[in-house]
């Protein structure tokens, strides 16, 4: 007795017209991931890479002008080459500071009353920046910069807190995030970075 009640059972013929649809899907699954599968990796590759070796940061403060200003977006790449001119973000007591490369390892570094910058006895040529001037000087100079350190001042002589105090001294290599690559943003400022004369004046 069913009261009533019909039992639906599928034919075999549903059957196997099911069971194609479940083939012809998971066949479609696999064509998808054979497509996307390089894909991915190769975002996920440039994630690692974006992560590992490059590095966007945003200025903040006046301590880079003219070359860099307050508010616009760099790119550093991470590099164990490093030298005199170069634009470098290193970290110093929970912040991260944009300043340039003035000395490495083993130099002689000087500055005298009116801010020239005397680099193993030679003056050094600066042509990023607007104003010479000595600044607030907190170290014992002459001095020389020890292995694996460097010295790194603002181009913004007036404003900068850098190598010139005690309160930062000499960056170690170990700090440092990365060297200036490209400015991104603004976009009517789009620029190369890694030539010590790019300047915006």
């Amino acid at each position: 007795m069913n009261n009533g009640q019909h039992s639906l059972r599928p034919s075999s013929q549903q059957l196997e017209e099911a069971l194609r649809r479940a083939l012809r899907l998971q066949e479609l699954r696999k064509r998808i991931l054979r497509i996307f599968s390089p894909l991915i990796a190769v975002a996920l590759l440039i994630t690692l890479i974006l992560t590992l070796w490059l590095h966007i940061l945003r200025v903040q403060g006046g301590n880079s002008a003219p070359t860099l200003r307050d508010g616009e977006v760099i790119v550093f790449v991470t590099t164990g080459s490093l030298s005199y001119g170069d634009i470098i973000a290193f970290r110093h007591d929970g912040l991260v500071l944009i300043r340039r490369v003035i000395a490495v390892s083993g130099d002689r570094v000087d500055i005298d009353g009116d801010g020239v910058v005397m680099l193993n006895g030679e003056p050094l040529d600066e042509p990023y920046i607007n104003i010479r001037n000595a600044g607030e000087i907190s170290i014992d100079l002459p001095c020389r910069v020890p292995d694996n350190q460097f010295f790194v001042i603002g181009d913004n002589r007036l404003a900068s807190f850098d190598s010139r105090s005690s309160e930062i001294g000499m960056v170690n290599r170990g700090d440092i995030i990365g060297k200036a690559l490209i400015r991104i943003l603004p976009l009517r400022k789009l620029a190369l970075l890694n030539d010590r004369y790019t300047t915006d004046k």
